[in-house]
């Protein structure tokens, strides 16, 4: 992770830099459509004032194999030492749509969420 520790460490380096790596749901197709400009775009929803996000998996995130040292690499993002978990590595992305589609920030979060 040293290269990630190195690419932060520039961000707050530069003066006005907004720092968001990877989140790629903002580039989804489907949420431009649905989100942004049918419903907040065209007023379809009124003014929203809470906002929700969800993300279910049908399966379990642990991945198996018959080798251990493969199995390992697979279920790195149950791994705290790899990884910030679930809502680091994809809960991330719902957290970023709600203030980008929005154009305002949060006044306020809420999570909850496990790994089975």
């Amino acid at each position: 992770m040293p290269e990630t520790q190195a690419i932060g460490k520039a961000a707050k380096a530069a003066a006005r830099c907004i720092f968001k790596p990877g989140l790629q749901l903002r580039s989804d197709p489907q949420y431009w459509k649905n989100l942004r400009s049918l419903c907040i775009g065209e007023g379809a929803i009124g003014e929203p004032i809470m906002a929700r996000s969800q993300w279910h998996k049908k399966q379990s995130w642990r991945r198996q194999s018959p080798d251990a040292d493969r199995e390992e690499a697979l279920n790195w993002r149950l791994d705290s030492a790899t990884s910030p978990g679930l809502m680091g590595e994809l809960g991330i992305h719902q957290l970023d749509l709600v203030p980008f589609f929005l154009r305002k920030p949060a006044a306020a979060g809420d999570g909850l969420g496990a790994a089975f």
